[in-house]
C-alpha cells in the first residue's frame, strides 16, 4: 500500500516506465549518455499503478524520474534536469544559448506538430486522409532536415560530435517511425530526399548508448495492437452502455439484431467486421448487448446458424401455421425463423418489454401459407400477430412494440431529433449493412458433405465486405454520437438501435470461425502506397510567380532586423505568450523594438521567420531568430546572464517550473480559451470547473515553489511567474465575461495575493493589457476572423434568416416530402437550391454519410433522411396537424408502406425512365402496376373511406407516396402508358387529383414536362462527366 517504499530501495536513481514509450526511451538515452546507473521500474497501465498516480497526479502519465526524494515528470523535462544536474558527463544541451533555443524549438516542433501526425496514421485512415498524413509527416521531416544541417554544422549529430538534446528529442521516435513504414507502406526516410536525416537515423540507432534503448518495429507492432485493445476495454466501462445511452434503445435495437449474421460472414468470408483496432466501442457494445438478459437467449450462436444456414439450402418446410396461429390463445405471436437478424430485432423489443409471445418457426422452404396470407407484399419475416393485427417490417415492429407497450423501458429516445438520429442509422443499418452481409453469405452453397465453399467471384466479394468495412467504420463514429458516452447505442440501456445491429453478433462470429478472417482489420486491408504527386510542387511554382524572391525578403528582413536596434520582438499587444517576453526583457533591463504583427492576413516577415507554426512572437537578437514564448524567455536568460536569473539555479527547481509552465500552455489556457468561445452554458459550467481545478493545483505549486516567499521564483519573478502572470489578463477577461469568480481569496489565497503583487511590479505593470481592452480586442478580433471565414465556411448559411432551412433541389421527390410536411404544419423555412456538380461543400460537410439530400437544419441541428425529417417535423411541432396516425398500429401501417413506396416501387419506376429494350420496359410497367395494385389496397384499408391515407387530412403515407406524382406522371408521358388507371385504381386515381390540389401539395409538386427537361440535361451532364 505504500508504493513510495520502491523508490527508496536499492538504488538513488530509478525511472518509472514502459519499454515501447518514446518519451521514456528519452530518459533512458539521456541516462546512457551520462552513464547514469538506473533502476526501471516497468508501470502497468490497466488500471495505472498507484505509484504513477501519486508521482505524477497532474498528467498521470509516463515518464516519472526519481532522484532521491525528488520527483520529475515530462520527459523533455527530464532531459534537461538530467543535463543540469550530471554535468560531469558529456553535455546534451548546447553551451551557447541561441543553439539551446534553437534545440528547444525543434524538440517542441516534434513533439506538438510532427509526432500527432505520425500518430495519427496508426489509426483507421480513408486513403484520402492516409495521404494527408503522409504529406504532413514527409514535410516536417523535410524541415527536420533543413534543421540538421543547420544544428550539426557539417557532423554527426544534431548536438554535433555527440549526441545532444535535439537527437535524444527526435530520436526516440525512430521505432515508432519504422513501424509507421511498416503499417502505412510508406518510406519516410527517403535517402534521396533528405539524405542528411537518413544517414544520421542509421548513426543515432547504432550507438551504444542508443542501439538497446530503441524498441523494434516489430514489437511495436505488437504491443500497439494489445494497447489500444486494452484501452478501449477499459474505455467502455466510462461511457454510456448504448446508442440510446443509458438503456437499450431504438438503434441498439435495430443494430443489435444484425449481430449474428455479422459473426457468420466474418466465419464465411474470412474477414474480421468487428476489430478491437477498428471498432473498439462497437466491440464493447456487441460484448454488453450479448450478455444483457433481453438478449443474451435470442441471438443465437455462430455455429447454429451455420447449420441453419445449411439447413436452409437442403429442408422443405410444411404449410401448418396457420392452423397453428388460430389454435394459441396467446395475444402476441412472431412469425419468424431462429437464424433471421430480422426476427431477432422484433424478440429483442419484445423481451426488453417483458411481453410474453409466441414464437412461430417459419421454415421458408417452400413458404407458409400463414407468412403468404400475413404478408402478401414482401412474403418475408418478420411478421408480429397482436390480436388479430399482423405487422410487418422489423423496424416497422420494433416502433410499434414501443408504442403500444408504454410501460416498458423506451426504445426510442424522448428528444424527437435523437430520434431522428436514431431513425437514421436503423435505415442505414437496414440498407447499407444487412444487404452486404446477406450478399456475402449468399456466395456460399452447399458441396455435397464437406459443408460451405465459395459460389462467389473474388471481385464480388470484395466489393461486399469493402461496404460492410466502410459501414462499420461509420457505426463506430455513430455509436459515439447516440451513446453519449454510455454503454449502449440506447444508453445505459438497449435501444432501438442497439437491436437490429445487436441481432447480427452471432453472424459475425460464425463468419470469423468459417472464413478465417479478420473483417475491418486493418493489418490486412492492402495499402496502396504513397506516390508524390507533380501537382503539388506545380501548385508551388505557380505561387512563387506570385510571392516576392527569397533574395527580396531576405532583404527586408535585414533591414527591419538592422534597423535601430539589435533586439526586436515581433508580436501583438494582446498577447500572453508576446506579454511572456516583454516581461522577461523588463527583467534583465534589456532596449527592444516591438514590431506590431496584423493577423488578417498575416505579414511576410512573421511567415518569413517562423514558417514553421507562423506564430508571435518572434524574437530577433542580431542575425539570429528564435520563436516560442518559453524557448525565447530561456534564451534571454540564458543570454543575458548579468541581470535577476529567471529560472531557479536548483536543477530540481528548473524541473519543476517547467513542469507547470507546460501545463499551463497544454492544460489551463486552452479551456481559458474555450471558455471564450463556447456558447451552451453547459459547456461553459464544465470549463470553468476545468479552471477552477487547474488554479487549485497551481496554489499548491505556489506553496511548494514560493516556500514561502513573494513570488513563484522566491524574492523575485522567476520563469514561473512569467509563464503563469502573462495570462493574468486574460483569466481577468474571463471573469468579466463569464461573471465567475476565478482569483477566489479563500480557496486560492496565496495565488490571489501573488496576481495582485505580481500585476503591480514595475517590470509587469505596463506589460498587461487591461481586460476591458482585451475585450474590444476579442471582439473586434472575432469579427475579423468571422468576415474571413465566410467565403470558406458554408455552415454560416445555417446562422442566417431562419431557424429552419432545407438544403435540397426543387425536382427531388424526397426533398417535396419535406417541402409537404413544412406545410402541412405551417412552418415558415427557408430553402437553400444545392448545386449538384461539383456537390456542394455544405452537402457533403452536412451530410458526409450519404451525402444526399435533403439536408434539413433546425437551430443547429442537423437531419438528413426524407422520412427521418418528416417524423422529426411531425414531433418537434405539435401544435399543427398531426401527420404521423395517433394509434400506434396505423404509425405502423404507415411506416410499413412508406418503405414499400421507398424501396419496391419508386425503383421500378424509375427504371423506366432509363432507356429500356420493349421486353424489359414490359416487365417494369408491370411491376409499377402491380405496386400500384396493391397501394390501392392501402388507401382502401388506411383511409378508412376518407379522403386520403391519413383521414380526412394529408398524413405520412401520403406524403411519402404523393411526393413522387410529378415523376408518375413524367413516366406515363416518357413511357406512353397509363399508370393511374381509373378502372383499376379508381381509389388512387380520385386521391391523386385531391392530393395535388391541395394547398400545401399544389405549389411544391413540380409539373411532369419541367421534369423531362430537367431529366434531359442531368442525362447529358452525366454523359458529358463520363466521357
Amino acid at each position: 500500500i505504500l508504493p513510495w517504499l520502491l523508490i527508496m530501495a536499492k538504488s538513488d536513481v530509478k525511472l518509472l516506465g514502459y519499454w515501447s514509450s518514446s518519451y521514456v526511451n528519452r530518459v533512458q538515452i539521456a541516462l546512457n549518455v551520462k552513464s547514469i546507473d538506473y533502476e526501471f521500474i516497468e508501470v502497468q497501465f490497466f488500471p495505472k499503478s498507484e505509484l504513477l498516480l501519486s508521482s505524477n497526479p497532474v498528467y498521470k502519465k509516463i515518464p516519472v524520474f526519481f532522484h532521491g526524494d525528488k520527483t520529475i515528470c515530462e520527459s523533455l523535462v527530464i532531459v534537461q534536469y538530467i543535463d543540469e544536474e550530471w554535468t560531469n558527463g558529456p553535455s546534451i544541451l548546447a553551451s551557447d544559448p541561441y543553439d539551446r533555443a534553437v534545440g528547444r524549438f525543434w524538440a517542441a516542433y516534434v513533439d506538438e506538430k510532427w509526432f500527432p501526425s505520425l500518430r495519427e496514421l496508426l489509426s483507421p485512415q480513408g486513403e484520402e486522409a492516409k495521404v494527408a498524413l503522409i504529406e504532413k509527416v514527409v514535410e516536417g521531416l523535410a524541415l527536420l532536415e533543413e534543421a540538421f544541417v543547420e544544428c550539426s554544422k557539417g557532423k554527426a549529430y544534431f548536438g554535433g560530435d555527440s549526441i545532444g538534446y535535439l537527437d535524444i528529442a527526435f530520436g526516440s521516435f525512430l521505432g515508432s517511425m519504422k513501424m509507421v513504414e511498416m503499417v502505412a507502406d510508406v518510406k519516410l526516410l527517403d535517402e534521396a530526399k533528405i539524405p542528411g536525416l537518413a544517414e544520421w537515423a542509421v548513426r543515432f540507432s547504432s550507438n551504444d548508448a542508443v542501439k538497446d534503448v530503441l524498441p523494434k518495429p516489430e514489437r511495436l507492432m505488437e504491443a500497439f495492437k494489445i494497447f489500444q485493445a486494452k484501452i478501449k476495454a477499459d474505455a467502455k466501462y466510462k461511457r454510456k452502455a448504448y446508442f440510446g445511452g443509458d438503456n437499450i434503445g431504438f438503434l441498439d435495437i435495430a443494430l443489435g439484431s444484425c449481430l449474428g449474421w455479422l459473426s457468420v460472414v466474418e466465419k464465411l468470408r474470412n474477414t474480421k467486421l468487428s476489430n478491437e483496432t477498428r471498432t473498439p466501442r462497437l466491440v464493447a457494445w456487441a460484448a454488453r448487448l450479448c450478455s444483457d438478459d433481453a438478449i443474451k437467449d435470442v441471438i443465437l450462436e455462430p455455429e447454429k446458424l451455420i447449420e441453419l444456414l445449411k439447413l436452409f439450402r437442403t429442408e422443405a418446410s410444411s404449410s401448418y401455421w396457420l392452423a397453428l396461429v388460430m389454435a394459441t390463445s396467446t395475444d402476441v405471436k412472431l412469425l419468424g425463423a431462429h437464424a433471421s437478424p430480422y426476427a431477432n430485432w422484433v424478440q429483442i423489443a419484445l423481451n426488453l418489454k417483458s411481453i410474453e409471445y409466441e414464437f412461430i418457426q417459419e421454415t421458408l422452404q417452400p413458404k407458409s401459407q400463414l407468412l403468404l396470407k400475413s404478408n402478401p407484399v414482401h412474403k418475408k419475416i418478420p411478421v408480429i400477430f397482436h390480436g388479430e393485427k399482423p405487422i410487418c417490417e422489423s423496424l416497422v415492429i420494433v416502433q410499434y412494440i414501443d408504442e403500444v407497450w408504454t410501460d416498458g423501458p423506451p426504445f426510442l429516445p424522448s428528444n424527437p431529433y435523437d430520434r431522428a438520429i436514431a431513425r437514421f442509422w436503423a435505415a442505414y443499418i437496414d440498407d447499407k449493412i444487412v444487404d452486404p452481409i446477406l450478399s456475402v453469405v449468399e456466395g456460399f452453397a452447399v458441396v455435397s458433405n464437406v459443408g460451405l465453399r465459395t459460389a462467389q467471384g473474388e471481385e464480388a466479394k470484395a466489393a461486399a465486405l469493402e461496404q460492410m468495412v466502410g459501414g462499420m467504420a461509420l457505426i463506430e463514429e455513430a455509436f459515439v454520437k447516440c451513446s453519449k458516452g454510455k454503454a449502449y447505442f440506447g444508453g445505459d440501456s438497449i435501444g432501438y438501435v442497439d437491436i437490429p445491429l445487436g441481432s447480427f453478433l452471432g453472424w459475425l462470429k460464425a463468419g470469423e470461425i468459417l472464413a478465417d478472417v479478420k473483417l475491418l482489420d486493418e493489418t490486412k486491408i492492402p495499402s496502396q502506397g504513397f506516390a508524390t504527386c507533380t501537382t503539388s510542387s506545380t501548385i508551388r511554382q505557380a505561387v512563387a510567380v506570385c510571392r516576392p524572391s527569397a533574395s527580396e525578403l531576405h532583404t527586408s528582413l535585414a533591414i527591419l532586423i538592422m534597423a535601430k536596434s539589435d533586439v526586436k520582438l515581433l508580436g501583438v499587444w494582446a498577447s500572453p505568450y508576446v506579454n511572456r517576453v516583454q516581461i522577461a526583457l523588463n527583467v534583465k533591463s534589456i532596449d527592444y523594438e516591438f514590431v506590431e504583427e496584423r493577423f488578417l492576413p498575416k505579414s511576410e516577415l512573421l511567415l518569413s521567420s517562423n514558417p514553421v507554426h507562423k506564430k508571435v512572437p518572434v524574437f530577433f537578437h542580431g542575425d539570429k531568430t528564435i520563436c516560442e514564448s518559453l524557448v525565447i524567455v530561456q534564451y534571454i536568460d540564458e543570454e543575458w546572464t548579468n541581470g535577476p536569473s529567471i529560472l531557479p539555479s536548483d536543477p530540481c527547481d528548473r524541473a519543476v517550473a517547467r513542469f507547470w509552465a507546460a501545463y499551463l500552455d497544454e492544460k489551463l489556457f486552452p479551456a481559458v480559451r474555450e471558455l471564450l468561445l463556447a456558447q451552451e452554458e453547459e459547456a461553459k459550467a464544465v470549463l470553468i470547473e476545468k479552471i477552477v481545478e487547474g488554479l487549485a493545483l497551481l496554489e499548491a505549486a505556489f506553496v511548494e515553489c514560493s516556500k514561502g516567499k513573494a513570488y513563484f521564483g522566491g524574492d523575485s519573478i522567476g520563469y514561473l511567474d512569467i509563464a503563469f502572470g502573462s495570462l493574468l489578463g486574460w483569466l481577468k477577461v474571463v471573469e468579466i465575461m463569464a461573471d465567475v469568480k476565478l482569483f477566489n481569496e479563500a480557496k486560492i489565497p496565496g495565488l490571489a495575493e501573488w496576481a495582485v503583487r505580481f500585476s503591480l511590479n514595475d517590470v509587469v505593470k505596463d506589460v498587461l493589457p487591461e481586460p476591458e481592452k482585451l475585450i474590444e480586442y476579442f471582439k473586434i478580433f472575432q469579427a475579423r476572423v468571422i468576415a474571413a471565414a465566410k467565403s470558406i465556411l458554408p455552415w454560416l448559411l445555417i446562422m442566417a434568416k431562419s431557424d429552419v432551412k432545407l438544403l435540397g433541389y426543387w425536382s427531388s421527390s424526397y426533398v417535396n416530402r419535406v417541402q409537404i410536411a413544412l406545410n402541412v404544419k405551417s412552418i415558415d423555412y427557408e430553402f437553400i437550391e444545392v448545386k449538384f456538380f461539383p456537390k456542394s461543400e455544405l452537402l457533403l460537410s452536412s451530410n458526409p454519410v450519404h451525402k444526399k439530400i435533403p439536408v434539413f437544419f433546425h437551430g443547429d441541428k442537423t437531419i438528413c433522411e426524407s422520412l427521418v425529417i418528416v417524423q422529426y417535423i411531425d414531433e418537434e411541432w405539435t401544435n399543427g396537424p398531426s401527420i404521423l396516425p395517433s394509434d400506434p398500429y396505423d404509425r405502423a401501417v404507415g411506416r410499413f408502406w412508406a418503405a414499400y413506396v421507398d424501396e419496391k416501387w419508386f425503383p421500378s419506376l424509375r427504371e423506366l425512365l432509363s432507356p429500356q429494350g420493349e421486353e424489359a420496359k414490359a416487365a417494369l410497367i408491370e411491376k409499377v402496376v402491380e405496386g400500384l395494385a396493391l397501394l390501392e389496397e392501402a388507401f382502401v384499408e388506411c383511409s378508412k373511406g376518407k379522403a386520403y391515407f391519413g383521414g380526412d387530412s394529408i398524413g405520412y403515407l401520403d406524403i411519402a407516396f404523393g411526393s413522387f406524382l410529378g415523376w408518375l406522371k413524367m413516366a406515363e408521358i416518357v413511357a406512353d402508358v397509363k399508370l393511374l388507371d381509373e378502372t383499376k385504381i379508381p381509389e388512387l386515381a380520385r386521391w391523386t387529383v385531391e392530393f395535388s390540389s391541395n394547398d400545401v401539395v399544389k405549389d411544391v409538386l413540380p409539373e411532369p414536362e419541367k421534369l423531362i427537361e430537367f431529366v434531359k440535361i442531368i442525362q447529358a451532364k452525366i454523359k458529358a462527366d463520363a466521357k
